[in-house]
């Protein structure tokens, strides 16, 4: 065998890599138009014999599938996240790579079932405490990628706790009195072991 040429429909070939009986080769169709095509392909010999031509129909899709992140929220309380949305394609949709940046880096696959709109879901997604970015991509069947939606998220396990240092137990105390106290949290919605002094009012 001398060489194999591969080309879509009526336009120029292209020289495939052909070795032990198989070939293989890269077409460009993006000057192409989104549909029905016909892949061809043709060997030769060194004295100019040629083959039957294989010809085999593709789709070409150029259209980006589309994707929507609904849940995590902006803040979260337990540890085991649950990544849900949605997503949409003109042909068919393949799976969506979901990843989490921050204290701990995660990235999960959901895999679709090749409909044009599905909902997804990647549960019990453990993570520890912290501000995190979340994106998800969609894939179609010809591997065109989504714009990515992404949003920030905070995971706080933690429960603060408050405490009045002043006045102490059974103080008397006027109408108008200064109240102090300390808060902490463990987790990352207050400053641990600040203070704060509040005037308060009291009416009979």
């Amino acid at each position: 065998m001398f060489g194999v040429k591969v080309w879509v429909d009526n336009r120029s070939s292209v020289e495939a890599v052909y070795a032990d009986g198989t070939f293989s080769g890269t077409v460009d169709c993006s000057s192409l138009t989104e549909g029905i095509h016909i892949l061809k392909s043709q060997s030769y010999d060194y004295c100019g014999h040629l083959s039957s031509i294989g010809t085999v129909s593709i789709f070409i899709d150029n259209t980006e599938p589309f994707v929507t992140l609904g849940n995590p929220l902006i803040c979260q309380t337990s540890g085991n996240i649950t990544a849900t949305g949605s997503a949409t394609d003109n042909i068919g949709l393949k799976y969506v790579v979901v990843s989490f940046t921050g204290p701990s880096n995660w990235t999960g696959t959901a895999t679709l079932s090749g409909l044009t709109s599905e909902d997804w879901s990647i549960p019990t997604i453990p993570l520890p405490d912290g501000d995190y970015i979340v994106s998800v991509t969609s894939y179609d069947y010809a591997n065109n990628a989504s714009v990515s939606d992404t949003s920030s998220i905070s995971i706080d396990t933690g429960i603060p706790m408050c405490e009045i240092t002043f006045p102490g137990g059974d103080s008397v105390v006027g109408k108008i009195f200064r109240i102090e106290g300390t808060h902490r949290d463990t987790g990352g919605g207050l400053s641990a072991g600040v203070a704060f002094i509040r005037s308060v009012s009291i009416t009979e």
